[in-house]
């Protein structure tokens, strides 16, 4: 096996490794996503979930689209790497290069879900 990407980026989800930028990727091929970043989230049976942070593109509502992007996700890598959960933002937190920063969206979905 072997990882491409960032190993700390891989999300493990009821033993399977999951490559987030693969999902982004097919996530960013819908008309409706302007701006995608997939995280882990800790469950409780699974050992992570896969959450889609999303920035919508003008005139859609993540919401409307949701089942579009499942379905978009489930045809071109399979069923173990559709995302749990999809959460609308209106940006993503960057550093200071410009760098979208995963921690952090990872750290306002698990704040939003406790809330």
């Amino acid at each position: 096996m072997f990882v491409t990407g960032r190993q700390k980026d891989l999300i493990i989800r009821g033993g399977f490794n999951i490559s987030p930028r693969q999902i982004e990727e097919a996530l960013l091929r819908h008309p409706g996503i302007e701006d995608a970043a997939v995280v882990g989230a800790p469950h409780d049976y699974y050992g992570e979930e896969i959450v889609a942070a999303l920035i919508a593109r003008p005139g859609h509502a993540i919401a409307d689209i949701e089942a579009d992007l499942r379905t978009a996700c489930r045809r071109e890598l399979g069923p173990t790497s559709v995302p749990d959960r999809f959460v609308a933002f209106k940006a993503f937190p960057v550093s200071s290069m410009g760098k979208v920063q995963k921690n952090k969206i990872r750290e306002q979905i698990l704040v939003t879900a406790t809330a």
